[in-house]
């Protein structure tokens, strides 16, 4: 996901979120029940807040594994490379059998 893809997304929750009153206790509403509705919208929102946090999680998580990999790669003889072709049916040393 493209950082514009994300700070779009981000604004359009945040617009939609805006549009939803918040329910505050106070002493004129202490009778207040919250709706279903109210309830369903507090989960929404905790579950986008945990999707966001993953998110740069796993953001982080990639960054740090590029730069180990380009750490790895700046070692000499870190990486395997080998040193004659190996054998498959495709290299061309290769000559089927009678029973192929």
């Amino acid at each position: 996901m493209s950082l514009s893809t994300s700070s779009s997304k981000r604004a359009r929750t945040e617009a939609v979120l805006a549009q939803i009153p918040e329910w505050e206790s106070s002493d004129d509403d202490e009778d207040y029940e919250p709706t279903e509705a109210d309830l369903k919208y507090r989960e929404l929102r905790s579950v986008e807040a945990r999707i966001e946090k993953l998110e740069n999680e796993l953001r982080q998580l990639k960054e740090q594994k590029r730069k180990l990999n380009d750490e790895i790669d700046n070692i000499p003889g870190a990486r395997y490379t080998p040193t004659s072709p190996s054998y498959s049916p495709t290299s061309p040393s290769y000559e089927p059998t009678a029973e192929e």
